[in-house]
Formats: structure tokens, sequence, C-alpha cells
């Protein structure tokens, strides 16, 4: 009996499994119940099929480094001004933890079938938007008709929710891991039109970050790939004039992922904003005596005569700001997750318009703000163990299996880059898609072992 529930629990969970890359797309509540699903089946997964043999598949640095993380966010949570809004995103957060191990688990059941329609799926879903994007591009509407705000925006079938470029670059990794572990074959002409209208479409959505993100992927993959020295030497010049001249000439085709406006983001002296700032800081009793320099209204930094006056943008300069100064106040243990967009809204945090928002939009000060030093420590600690097991992997780029482990350990690596904007670390939509990555890479080494 126990057998048969337990074949039948890995049946749903696979199904579940390959719904993830159309789930994640057309339903949130969906998406989120299957990370609930997976994360409470990888306990039966561990007492049915005796995993506790193989211990190393979560008893390692990452995942104890992890659950110290989100452990330390429930702690700040409990500490918090608003403990039961924080408790609901910090102590919910440990799903995703069990879901990527039960990824890694059905990574193991039966591969040769499952990933390989998992990887036709998610192949599926990137056609329909390299189609739909395009269709959009071109006639200001998706294939269902609607309209996005801008119209200079192609957001897809996530329609009000501009991530479809999110989605391309955040999963490429898996579908090109998906593709050389299964050894897939696809005629050659086909993928170059593939990569390309994947590139275009990515640009294309005004996602700044996730155009970055498609173009480092495409960078390192096929340096993993060549063997020569003299070969990847060619390739790496090749695709950094490539780069420099769509960034050149992106004027025509979209403005905001144009190398005129990024320069401008970095650039470009504000004075309404500086004015905003500078009333507010010299009526307040909190800010008047915390500046050397009124933010927004000096450069930050000169290059070579050029005037920078923003971290990426004038709104990501600002929320860095409020989250620094909560961290300053808070730097032990933070003021408990999903607390900046009421902190922010304080006094003594509030310069102009731009200081405040849902989150800080980027991970590392997210977690220093949010969890303090404690969390902050351990996020770095995380990406430090990553980044060793990414350079102990690149010596053997010779190996398939290094190679295998390098794109996976890629897309982790960038996803948490602590200089990257980025989105809510808490957010549900944005953890299916850094754990999925993780879910692999367990799997995968597990595969090995098993093999």
């Amino acid at each position: 009996m126990i057998l048969i529930n337990s074949n039948k629990l890995i049946n749903i969970s696979s199904i579940l499994f390959l719904l993830l890359p159309i789930s994640i797309v057309l339903s949130k509540f969906f998406a989120d119940l299957t990370v609930v699903i997976l994360a409470i089946s990888f306990f039966f997964f561990n007492k049915s099929f005796n995993l506790n043999n193989d211990k190393k598949f979560y008893n390692n640095i990452f995942f104890v480094l992890f659950f110290s993380l989100i452990a330390f966010s429930v702690i700040s949570s409990l500490f918090s001004s608003n403990i039961l809004i924080s408790l609901k995103s910090s102590f919910l957060h440990y799903r995703f933890i069990f879901f990527s191990l039960s990824i890694g688990y059905l990574f193991t059941v039966n591969p040769e079938k499952n990933l390989k329609f998992f990887f036709y799926i998610l192949l599926g879903m990137y056609i329909v938007f390299l189609i739909d994007g395009s269709y959009q591009f071109i006639f200001k509407k998706n294939i269902l008709g609607y309209v996005t705000n801008p119209t200079t925006r192609v957001s897809s079938l996530f329609f009000d929710e501009l991530v479809l470029g999110s989605y391309l670059s955040r999963l490429f990794p898996i579908l090109f891991f998906l593709y050389f572990f299964l050894k897939i074959k696809i005629n050659t002409y086909l993928i170059i039109y593939f990569l390309t209208h994947l590139y275009f479409v990515t640009f294309i959505t005004g996602e700044r970050l996730s155009f970055l993100m498609i173009n480092i992927y495409y960078f390192l993959f096929p340096i993993y790939l060549i063997k020569t020295k003299l070969k990847r030497t060619a390739f790496v010049f090749s695709f950094i004039s490539f780069f420099l001249i769509i960034l050149s000439s992106s004027q025509s085709f979209n403005q905001r992922s144009s190398i005129k406006n990024i320069t401008d983001q970095f650039t470009t002296f504000n004075y309404t904003i500086c004015e905003e700032t500078k009333v507010r800081v010299k009526s307040s009793e909190y800010l008047k005596n915390k500046f050397k320099q009124i933010p927004n209204c000096a450069p930050l930094i000169t290059i070579f005569g050029v005037k920078v006056y923003n971290i990426y943008s004038v709104m990501h300069y600002n929320h860095y700001i409020s989250a620094f100064e909560i961290f300053k106040d808070n730097i032990l243990i933070g003021i408990g997750p999903k607390n900046y967009r009421y902190e922010c809204n304080k006094e003594k945090y509030f310069f102009n318009e731009f200081s405040c928002s849902t989150h800080p939009h980027n991970y590392l000060l997210q977690i220093l703000t949010e969890t303090g030093l404690c969390g902050g420590i351990i996020f770095i600690l995380i990406y430090i163990s990553f980044l060793y097991l990414y350079f102990k992997e690149i010596v053997h780029l010779d190996n398939k299996n290094s190679l295998l482990k390098l794109v996976l350990l890629s897309s982790i690596l960038v996803n948490f880059f602590p200089f990257f904007p980025s989105g809510n670390f808490f957010n549900n939509w944005n953890s299916i898609l850094y754990t999925l990555p993780l879910g692999f890479l367990l799997g995968f080494y597990r595969f090995i072992k098993w093999k």
C-alpha cells in the first residue's frame, strides 16, 4: 500500500514539476501551490525512499546556510513591528528549500523521460514568447489583443507584469543544461535562429537587467564549450565587439535599453529630485545632520570628466540610500522581511518620492536591511560557497559533467550577484526562478552519484 501511494505521489509530483514552465506564467496561485505540494512531497520521498542513505543530498553546507538564512529572517520577523505580516513572508519561505530538494529528487526519477518532457514544454513556452513578443513589438499588442502601458514595453502573456525578459533570461541556463544533458538533436541552423530571436526579444522587453543576464550567458556558455585558448580569445573579442555594436545601434529598436538611455540613467543630474531632497533634509530634525553632502545634489564620482550621479538610476539610488540608512539603525537583526515598505515611509528615511518601495531592489541590501548583519553574512557566505564550487569546476572544463555543473552554477551566481538590481528576495515568483536551478544542480549531483 505504501509503495502504491509512493508511486502515486511521484506521478503527481512529476506532473506538477513538468507543468512548472506553464504554471509560473499563467497562474501564480497554481505555481505557488506546486511549490507547496512539492515541498511537502520531499518529506514523503525522504521516508518512502530512504533518502537518509544519501545524507549529502541535504546534509551539506548549502542546505545549512540557506536554512540558517531563513531562520535569521524568522528571528527578525519576531522582533519586527509587523510580526504576522513579516512571519508570513519569512517562515513560509522554508518551502522553497524543500521545493529545491524535491526537484533534486525528481531529477533522478526516470530522467530520460521526465526531463525530456520538461525540456520540450519549456522550449514550447519560449517559442510562444518569441512569436508573441515579436508580434507585440510590431503591432503594439499581443496575440490576445492586450496592449501594455507603456506601449513601448513587451510583456506577451504576462500582460501587466513586465517580467517576460526575466522569464526568458533566468530559465535559459536550465534550457541550455537540459539540451546538453539529454543530448537533444536539433538542426544547427534552427539553434542559431532560436538564439538570435531570443536575444532580440529579450532586448525589446526593455528589461535591462534581463538583457545583461542573457548577454552574460551568451558570453560564458560558449567559452565553456570552446576547447582551445585561441578560439576562446577570438570569441571573447568578437562577442564584445558585437555587444558594443548592438548597444550603439539600439536607439532605433528600443530606447529604454539603448546605450544612451543607460548612460543617462547614471549621469543625468535631476534638478527636481535634488531640490526635493534638499528641502526634506533641511527641514527634518532627523535628516539635517545625517549627510555631509545632500544626496542627489552632488556627483558620486567623476570618471574621465564624466560625473556619475546615480547607481543604476535615480530610483534605484534613492532606494539604496533609504535601505542603507535603515540598516545602520537596525544593524544586528534588521527590521524583518516585508517591513521595508513600512520603514522607508518614516520621516528619517524618506528623502524624496523615490525613497520608498516594497523592497530595496537589491538582494544584498534587502537581506541586510530586513535580516541585519547576521543574515547578510550568511547570504555572502552562500555566494562565496557557490563561487568556490564554480572555480573548483572550471579547472575541469574538458569534463562534460563539470561543464553542465558550470551552467547551473553560473545561473545561481548571476541570479544572486550582490551588485545587480533585483526583485524582492522573498517574492514567490522570484523565489521559484532562483531555487529551480538549485534543485537541478542538487539533482545533477545526485544523478552522477546514483549513476
